[in-house]
């Protein structure tokens, strides 16, 4: 392997360990507010169920997560599964009617708030 290659794979596990560190102290700090969903993503990683307290929400805590995983080349499974309205490229014309609504709507309400204003200074 020469060296060119071999400090492209230096990056490429670099980038691995923090995506994988960010994922794991954010599921850790998520748990209160998503249970379920950070419970899931935390098993996805394999951590270990004893890790996964306020001690481990540290950078570099836990040494020991994802090592099955990559033993055992599980199958891809989503914590969070693609919205409906994400899956055809076409429907993209459907968001930007939602978001030309939600501007006629703020519009209409400005005009609101310009007659409470011209109340208020009477």
């Amino acid at each position: 392997m020469s060296d060119k290659d071999e400090h492209g794979l230096l990056i490429l596990y670099s980038i691995l360990f923090r995506v994988g560190e960010a994922l794991r102290v954010g599921s850790i700090l998520a748990q209160p507010f998503m249970p379920v969903k950070a419970g899931a993503l935390l098993d996805r990683l394999n951590v270990a169920p004893f890790r996964r307290g306020l001690q481990f929400a540290r950078w570099a805590a836990d040494h020991e997560y994802g090592k099955p995983w990559l033993e055992k080349r599980q199958k891809a499974v989503f914590v969070f599964p693609k919205m409906p309205w994400m899956e055809k490229p076409s429907d993209v014309g459907g968001y930007k009617e939602q978001r030309k609504a939600a501007e006629t709507d703020a519009g209409e309400n400005s005009g609101l708030s310009e007659e409470r204003a011209e109340v208020a200074s009477q």
